[in-house]
């Protein structure tokens, strides 16, 4: 798992972290673009990534997209990276997913992930070094991101914290 701030470099750690690790590695995506500077951000980092990586467009549903996914490339020697756990979690909140389904969502990815034995790379923001928000809805997320990084770090056999494009070993 790699945590950070925005443009830490979570990202690119994670990529190759994962390319060390897997001969066919998927990209899924969990960004919505809904604006011309978005989809430009979503064109920058598809050319990053190269012609070796497959890309996995998946909002909501990681689990079944990610099985079904694989599936269907047939896929060997495959591995994730999952970029990122706190955009899923917006399109969850967006879709008014309770709690429990939220962590129902999680359990699932994980075990398939285990089932499957892929190499994983989970990206996050940290967004517990700031201010506490001044709405529901933003502490709701805060909260509710906060408990996911902690689920997914417990489950997790490495945990990075990334700043300035340096990775700092937590686990």
């Amino acid at each position: 798992m790699f945590v950070g701030g925005v443009r830490s470099g979570k990202t690119n750690l994670a990529g190759e972290w994962l390319e060390a690790r897997a001969e066919n590695p998927v990209y899924v995506a969990t960004c919505d673009p809904r604006d011309p500077e978005t989809m430009a951000r979503v064109v920058r980092h598809r050319e990053s990534r190269g012609e070796r990586w497959r890309t996995l467009e998946s909002r909501l549903n990681l689990s079944s997209d990610l099985e079904s996914f694989i599936d269907s490339e047939r896929l060997r020697g495959a591995g994730v990276l999952i970029d990122c756990m706190s955009m899923w979690l917006a399109n969850a909140l967006e879709a008014d997913l309770s709690r429990e389904k939220i962590f129902s969502a999680l359990s699932g990815l994980f075990g398939l992930i285990e089932n499957l034995r892929l190499p994983a790379a989970l990206v996050s923001a940290e967004c517990g070094l700031g201010f506490a928000p001044m709405n529901a809805l933003a502490r709701r997320y805060g909260d509710l991101l906060g408990e996911i990084n902690q689920y997914c770090a417990a489950r997790c056999a490495s945990v990075y914290f990334v700043s300035c494009g340096l990775l700092l070993p937590l686990k």
